[in-house]
């Protein structure tokens, strides 16, 4: 059961994977791929290994906030703040 918040639907884009016949793009876990069109003129190789070079930087971005909150709860300080006092 999925439960939206009422100004999910005016910020975020409607969820095509409900209606979305073509399984590429419903199955993809960012969602639609490729919404500007960069990727028309490459062959399936090309815009797997973008999907997964995609993947990948998501995933590193997400252990780079971890540890950013992990410094932040154990210092009590923002990662500006933290940036600061290595000089000191």
């Amino acid at each position: 059961m999925m439960i939206d918040c009422p100004t999910d639907q005016i910020i975020l884009p409607r969820r095509s994977s409900i209606t979305e016949l073509d399984s590429n793009k419903r199955c993809y876990p960012g969602g639609y791929f490729d919404p500007l069109g960069f990727a028309t003129s490459a062959d399936d190789a090309a815009v797997f290994k973008l999907q997964t070079a995609e993947l990948k930087h998501g995933r590193l971005a997400m252990v780079g906030m971890l540890g950013i909150s992990a410094q932040a709860l154990k210092n009590g300080l923002g990662p500006l703040e933290a940036l600061q006092t290595l000089g000191n």
